[in-house]
């Protein structure tokens, strides 16, 4: 019984070996990807910081595209967080393209 003790505490010394061994592992291995990810957080921070005030690209945008400033409206209002609410046509009355849907299938029927 003695050696039975003595092989399950040899395992059981292994086993821990073996986990510590895969937690340093891991541990090395994220190491770069925790780098990589601060480097990609703060790009992403200063791409946000230089496109502060995108609702002029947005009219540009829907003025090259759409051939008018007034075809696109935008309301954009951050959940949580810092941010800023910015608007493009906002407040003008659209028709909703699921009311024009059905307009234009009556219309073929």
């Amino acid at each position: 019984m003695n050696t039975q003790g003595l092989q399950a505490g040899k395992s059981l010394a292994t086993g821990r070996f073996a986990s510590g061994a895969v937690a340093l592992a891991i541990a090395l291995a994220s190491a770069p990807l925790g780098q990589a990810f601060a480097q990609e957080q703060t790009s992403a921070e200063e791409a946000f910081a230089s496109s502060r005030h995108w609702a002029s690209q947005i009219r540009s945008y829907a003025s090259k595209s759409l051939n008018s400033d007034e075809a696109l409206s935008v309301a954009v209002i951050p959940l949580n967080g810092p941010g800023i609410e910015q608007y493009v046509n906002a407040d003008t009355l659209m028709s909703p393209g699921s009311i024009m849907k059905l307009v234009t299938t009556y219309a073929a029927l």
